[in-house]
């Protein structure tokens, strides 16, 4: 039977592997053991370095945001980690307790894990070592005060890639840990930072940690900080000055702030027009009306090249969408890839999409909405006029439901819309229901282009068998991509179907494919919530394989039969 380990046993397990073999250089840490990935911890590791990726949060840290996932690692555990310590490149950890407020959890008991933390680093320092010598990427989250000093150590590393979070408690250790971090100015090319809490923010610490350090990060190409800090800092002439700057984003911060913070009219007069490079990303998550502000009281930026407009408010006004897309071309005429997640549940009209016809450049769209998509072959057509120089769409519609009425879905609307597009080259779309096609399976889509790479993403579909077969028969042998999300696990086939396909002995051996993909994307499944790991669906090399005959499963035939199966337009008649 299959069974979860517990944290000791994937804690000793890793490091007897990591004894025998060659350590891998990333590391990992989840925040929460019951993802679905740690319950395939029951096999023996095959490959090192995706089980390394389970190196839990509780291990590395000695203690998890969920109390009941905390542990304390000994500090014999440490030293033996240390001994790999130097091969690490990548590392995820949070120093210090933490106060689950979101949860009203009753404050965990201090933990030892700053102290554990510096003993190791004061035993690297006795041997004359660095901690992690070998870290190019830190994700670090300070919880206190004593955290901040405490993380020191790991800044004696050359960071290239560096994601900083920290809370109201831990913001009074921000100006020591900013004079380690401006030791590492010339390393850094990417930073993100972001604060958590909802206690009023020091000026004084922010403004040491941001102002005084980004003016020292001289090689910085890609920049990400919380939007309310405008309201604490002239750091925008800082940001304007650094010669390497080409990625710049900002997120918005809770809602306290957009209650009680005044400084939030500053931001009506924030220049973005102040010498950025080729590639800018605006994050706007706030209210419509403020992103509308922002945008159009701000002069047309020549050289920005990627845009994402994200907002959760909804939108009540149909007439809003087509305002934003308007402000948006007048913003950035030059924009190549647009990212567009609006709130409404209104229906969406392909004449709101006019605005871009004026953006001869934009040849990536990605779209999410609430609002259903169900047009007429004659809007789709006009949809692919109105960007026909679009290679790369991606589609989010919510929900993606069968419309008897115009007898389409979103992924069938989707391919028709690529059917029109002739520069097409990859396209996308992920469905929140498990309806596909018409009831009688009938799929009419012009031919699609051999090369043509789809990303097919999802929730919960309650037969993903019959979905495969479907793409496979709409798709032919083009690329698939399937992306699962870490927020559900990979869903089992409806019992029903399988029960009616093992009935038929013509379908059996078209199980071995539902087996493929299931291994497959198990095996790959994401471990940090948020994250999305794309898998190729192998079509291509069955049929590549096809021709030798290779058996997939020796319970289940061969490739070879399998395929003819998949062929059989009424055997995937029946199916669906």
């Amino acid at each position: 039977m299959h069974r979860a380990l517990k944290i000791p046993e994937v804690v000793d397990l890793i490091l007897q592997a990591a004894d025998t073999r060659a350590l891998p250089v990333c590391a990992v840490v989840c925040r929460a053991w019951e993802l679905p990935a740690l319950r395939i911890l029951w096999r023996a590791p095959t490959n090192l370095k995706d089980l390394f990726y389970l190196l839990g949060h509780s291990y590395v840290t000695g203690i998890s945001i969920h109390r009941e996932s905390n542990q304390v690692v000994n500090p014999e555990k440490w030293e033996r980690f240390h001994r790999h310590c130097k091969l690490l490149r990548q590392l995820y950890i949070s120093i210090g307790s933490y106060y689950d407020t979101f949860y009203h959890h009753d404050p965990p008991t201090p933990t030892v894990t700053s102290l554990m933390f510096q003993d190791v680093a004061v035993m690297a320092a006795s041997a004359g070592q660095s901690l992690f010598p070998s870290l190019t990427s830190l994700n670090l989250w300070l919880l206190s005060k004593e955290s901040a000093m405490s993380a020191g150590v790991l800044l004696s590393s050359p960071l290239s890639c560096l994601k900083l979070t920290w809370i109201s408690e831990s913001q009074s250790g921000l100006p020591w840990f900013a004079s380690r971090l401006r030791a590492q100015a010339v390393f850094i090319k990417t930073l993100d930072l972001n604060y958590v809490g909802f206690h009023t923010i020091s000026e004084l610490d922010t403004r040491v940690l941001l102002k005084d350090t980004l003016s020292s990060l001289q090689n910085l190409v890609k920049l990400h900080v919380p939007l309310f800090l405008a309201a604490y800092l002239p750091a925008w002439n800082v940001v304007a000055n650094l010669p390497n700057l080409e990625w710049f984003g900002f997120r918005s911060c809770l809602e306290t702030f957009l209650e009680n913070s005044h400084e939030w009219n500053d931001l009506y007069r924030l220049n973005f027009n102040q010498g950025f490079r080729s590639l800018i990303h605006f994050v706007g998550e706030g209210p419509p009306e403020l992103a509308f502000s922002l945008l159009e009281d701000s002069s047309p930026i020549s050289t920005i090249r990627t845009l994402q407009f994200l907002t959760e408010d909804h939108m009540t006004d149909p007439e809003e969408l087509p305002l934003l897309l308007e402000t948006i071309a007048t913003f950035a005429p030059h924009l190549e890839c647009l990212a567009l997640s609006v709130d409404t549940a209104e229906e969406i009209n392909v004449r709101d999409f006019k605005p871009l016809e004026r953006l001869q450049n934009l040849h990536g769209l990605w779209f999410r909405s609430q609002g259903s998509l169900f047009w007429t072959d004659e809007e789709y057509q006009s949809f692919a006029r109105t960007m026909p120089q679009l290679t790369r769409l991606y589609l989010a519609m919510d929900p993606t439901e069968y419309d008897p009425i115009r007898g389409k879905s979103t992924l069938l609307a989707l391919l028709y819309i690529v059917s029109a597009c002739p520069n097409m080259e990859e396209i996308g779309v992920f469905v929140y229901a498990p309806v596909l096609a018409a009831p009688n399976g009938d799929i009419v889509v012009k031919p699609l282009p051999p090369e043509l790479v789809i990303n097919f993403g999802y929730s919960p579909i309650e037969d993903p068998l019959a979905t495969a077969l479907t793409l496979y028969r709409m798709c032919g042998r083009n690329r698939i991509f399937i992306e699962a999300s870490s927020r559900y696990p990979f869903p089992r086939a409806n019992i029903e179907a399988r029960r009616e396909i093992e009935r038929d002995t013509k379908v059996v051996d078209s199980l071995a494919l539902w087996n493929t993909v299931k291994t497959t994307l198990e095996r790959v499944q994401p471990l940090v919530a948020d994250l999305f790991r794309p898998l190729v669906l192998p079509l291509q090399e069955l049929n590549a394989s096809a021709e030798n005959e290779a058996p997939l499963d020796k319970n289940s035939g061969s490739i070879k039969g399998l395929l003819s199966v998949v062929r059989d337009p009424g055997v995937v008649g029946s199916l669906l």
